[in-house]
């Protein structure tokens, strides 16, 4: 059975759209008003600088690929600005899209300004937020043994994209789709849990809670196959 260590993390409920967090609970904005849950990694104490940086955090109204960041700074107990933009599935989104394009760095999303400063790149925003509020490791060994997690996590989603989202033929997409079904995803678990059981089975670096758990958790709990294997 994989990753029965997660099992008690993929079982929680999917975060609504728009929530900020405190050190224990996420607040949901439900309606005009909050409700309290539970915070989704309680298992390491916050390490919080005395003076917080101001932390925008800028995408679609969607899950995907701000998902990490924000998790992060969930677990990290860190207010932010979460700005949500309409997703661009619709000509109403895509116009409001191409008008805030040419303001981002590469011409994507998301985007993180921390004091007014913007940083790009997905990763790259999720790795900053991990180091800011020690989530990457407590050495460069350990860093390292996160990093790679991560890299194999991000290569996975990739094709999990390209099969699910990105492929426009659909006979491509459906051999993709099955490709990644009984192929890709099998063997990435596999890997993973061999390399969670060498670093005693409950996390992937430093025998503490890092980034890399925080990002499995995201990309197993956004598969049905990941939730059939948990």
């Amino acid at each position: 059975m994989l990753f029965r260590s997660f099992s008690r993390l993929i079982t929680l409920h999917r975060a609504p759209p728009l929530y900020h967090t405190t050190n224990k609970l996420i607040t949901t904005v439900s309606a005009g008003k909050p409700r309290f849950h539970q915070a989704v990694f309680s298992q390491q104490p916050s390490r919080l600088k005395p003076t917080m940086p101001a932390y925008t955090l800028t995408y679609f109204d969607l899950r995907a690929r701000a998902e990490p960041a924000r998790l992060i700074l969930a677990q990290a107990g860190v207010e932010y600005e979460d700005k949500r933009l309409p997703p661009p599935f619709d000509e109403e989104g895509q116009k409001h899209w191409a008008s805030v394009k040419p303001s981002t760095p590469f011409g994507t999303l998301p985007i993180l300004a921390v004091d007014g400063v913007v940083v790009g790149q997905s990763m790259t925003v999720a790795r900053l937020l991990a180091r800011e509020h020690g989530l990457s490791g407590k050495t460069n060994l350990e860093a390292a043994q996160a990093d790679e997690i991560v890299d194999g996590i991000t290569d996975a989603t990739e094709k999990q994209y390209t099969a699910f989202l990105f492929e426009k033929d659909e006979a491509k997409k459906a051999e993709l789709q099955k490709k990644f079904n009984e192929d890709v995803a099998p063997t990435f678990f596999k890997n993973m849990e061999a390399r969670l059981e060498k670093t005693g089975g409950e996390y992937f670096a430093g025998n503490a809670l890092s980034w890399a758990d925080i990002l499995m958790f995201h990309f197993a709990s956004e598969l049905q196959i990941g939730r059939a294997h948990v």
